[in-house]
């Protein structure tokens, strides 16, 4: 399967989803004006990868800031991961927030909360 590589602009975030070398990693801010239409082939890519997926998949979480909308878009992503880990397969969600960031811890325990993903938490 193909590289996922999105390079991070001023409201878009970084993404590097490399099955080959098990890399997973949303980075910087996500506040794109149609994050449904920027999510959108990035959602179709995971779609793809839960056919085949790794038996381990992580995906790491480094964001700066991030809209109602990514959040959802984000929801929308972990429910897709979901499906793979009812097959057995383990995914974990590593969410780093930098010291001091309190909204950014408690959008990453709200998510926490609305998965069943491993999900972990943890200060830059």
């Amino acid at each position: 399967m193909d590289i996922l590589n999105f390079n991070a602009e001023e409201d878009t975030p970084s993404i590097i989803f490399d099955p080959k070398n098990n890399k997973f990693e949303i980075s910087g801010n996500s506040y794109p004006e149609n994050s449904s239409e920027y999510y959108s082939p990035i959602l179709d890519w995971i779609d793809q990868y839960c056919v085949k997926p790794n038996k381990y998949t992580k995906i790491v979480f480094v964001l700066e800031y991030f809209n109602s909308s990514s959040y959802k878009c984000f929801m929308e992503l972990f429910y897709k991961l979901e499906k793979i880990t009812k097959k057995g397969f383990k995914v974990d969600i590593i969410w780093y927030y930098k010291e001091g960031d309190t909204d950014l811890k408690s959008l990453g325990e709200e998510l926490k909360e609305e998965t069943d993903l491993s999900f972990t938490i943890k200060k830059v």
